[in-house]
């Protein structure tokens, strides 16, 4: 699976993508991650975990056999727009 991160110009700070909870990588801006997952059902998430323990953003998706999930990271808004995940493709 590949989780791609937009490009916003001037935007510095890099966001963590997660896989089932668990923080895989911080992302720069512009930058792609790519991820051998086992096939099943999984929970991808964005962003830096709240006092609460949640994401910003968090969507479920399936790995299949011979195809390529596809998540995209993007800043919603300048501020305190937050983040956002979405499934782009397979």
């Amino acid at each position: 699976m590949v989780f791609e991160r937009d490009t916003m110009h001037g935007h510095v700070y890099n966001i963590g993508a997660y896989i089932d909870g668990m923080c895989v990588a911080n992302i720069g801006d512009g930058e792609a991650l790519t991820v051998d997952l086992p096939e099943r059902y999984h929970r991808f998430g964005v962003g830096q975990r709240n006092g609460k323990g949640a994401l910003a953003s968090e969507i479920d998706g399936s790995v299949m056999p011979n195809e390529r999930l596809v998540m995209r990271l993007c800043l919603v808004a300048l501020g305190y727009g937050g983040w956002k995940i979405t499934q782009t493709g397979y």
